[in-house]
């Protein structure tokens, strides 16, 4: 009975979030939004939505959904994937083709080297494969763009300053030697406010990365002015055309703002 109660509390809590999130959508439809919107995807494949406990796995057809909006967008909006898993090769890749759009995958180097599984930042039921590294190759030659999402996803802001290192220029010195050139971008593991603090930003500048993302929701300018702490929209199992939409307009940026 108390998981029950737990499951109708988070249901009604994101019903309430999106009818308010529609009506402020109501009042920015016809609004051009003045920066970059960076969307987040993590899975893209076809799961079993039980096992998908954070909702982090979107199918293959509501992705190309989701391409045809983006591609045909007079907003500026780019596509990020965290984590680094084989279906961003298999299915996503093929689609980003098609519809002519870029995307930077943050990858985990202990995931894709095989020693850490994705139950550890998917949740216990969900097995999914890494990338592997003559995919992420292939993929580098063809335009994608590839930068770290950590050793091995840990939240750094629990860390000591030599473990935070270890943590950023492991997988900075893993992905280069694989492909051959430097990376300058990351992605803060769990991407929350409480996830990263500023040592973890000035461990982050002494190793190298230049942009570094959040999963904190928002618009970016380009003024060089946040770097280190780059807003993402994060992009859910059950995200439709609509919700998309919405999420680009930001009519859901208030979510993090009120929960902070």
């Amino acid at each position: 009975m108390p998981n029950i109660m737990i499951k109708f509390k988070r249901i009604l809590m994101r019903h309430m979030r999106d009818s308010i999130s529609f009506i402020l959508y109501i009042f920015m439809v016809w609004k051009k939004r003045k920066g970059v919107v960076t969307l987040v995807y993590h899975s893209v494949d076809r799961v079993d939505p039980s096992k998908d406990q954070y909702r982090l796995n979107i199918t293959p057809e509501r992705f190309e959904g989701h391409l045809k909006i983006i591609s045909k967008s007079k907003d500026d909006i780019r596509i990020t994937f965290d984590d680094g898993y084989g279906n961003n090769f298999e299915n996503a890749f093929p689609l980003l083709r098609k519809y002519g759009c870029a995307a930077i995958i943050f990858i985990i180097t202990d995931f894709v080297d095989g020693k850490i599984s994705s139950r550890k930042f998917c949740g216990k039921d969900l097995e999914l494969r890494p990338l592997s590294w003559e995919e992420i190759k292939i993929m580098d030659n063809s335009g994608i763009t590839f930068g770290s999402h950590s050793k091995t996803h840990t939240a750094l802001a629990a860390l000591s300053r030599d473990a935070i290192r270890a943590e950023l220029s492991d997988s900075k010195e893993r992905i280069e030697a694989s492909l051959g050139h430097a990376i300058d971008s990351f992605a803060y593991p769990i991407g929350s406010r409480r996830s990263f603090n500023a040592t973890v930003a000035e461990v982050a500048a002494e190793t190298g990365y230049r942009y570094i993302y959040t999963n904190i929701t928002g618009i970016n300018r380009d003024n060089g002015k946040n770097n280190f702490s780059l807003r993402r929209v994060r992009i859910y199992s059950e995200d439709g055309p609509l919700k998309l939409k919405m999420k680009i307009r930001g009519a859901y940026d208030w979510v993090d703002a009120f929960l902070h």
